[in-house]
């Protein structure tokens, strides 16, 4: 696959990487939880943007194709509402620590709650990112890589 196709070792990247922020980010709200803090830990996606990858320096023309451009038109909304599940996991007065913001649709929409406290309404974000297993493998790697993350209550 080409670097801008909608297949191959680039998506798969970015697929992976989307969901390590979820675990990770649940990861740190139990601890958070369990320590009784008041720090939340929110993680949000923006879904897929319209954005310029003519501008990326790993852009090759030659590689998109019509229907990845007329797929990526189709579903895809633009930089600014891309930030707006950001904007509600910021300021929202409903945003809490285990919450998820992203788009309504599957690529993008108005933004919405996509889990609560840590709790899914999704059986397709359950399946991988409630694993207890997948959470602590994830934040003792993190923490072999980068150090001992000590969380305290807060005072």
């Amino acid at each position: 696959a080409t670097r801008c196709s909608s297949e191959g070792a680039n998506w798969e990247r970015s697929h992976q990487t989307k969901l390590a922020n979820v675990v990770f980010t649940m990861a740190l709200h139990d601890r958070l939880h369990l320590a009784g803090s008041h720090v939340r830990a929110i993680v949000c996606d923006c879904g897929v943007v319209k954005s310029a990858p003519e501008n990326s320096p790993d852009f090759e023309q030659s590689s998109l194709t019509s229907s990845d451009f007329l797929f990526g038109f189709a579903v895809a909304h633009s930089v600014e509402n891309a930030s707006l599940p950001a904007l509600y996991a910021c300021f929202s007065p409903d945003a809490g620590s285990g919450d998820f913001w992203g788009p309504s649709g599957f690529f993008s929409g108005e933004p919405t709650q996509l889990a609560k406290g840590g709790k899914f309404g999704s059986p397709c974000y359950d399946t991988l990112a409630l694993d207890g297993p997948a959470r602590s493998d994830l934040w003792d790697q993190s923490e072999a890589e980068c150090g001992r993350f000590d969380i305290f209550p807060s005072a």
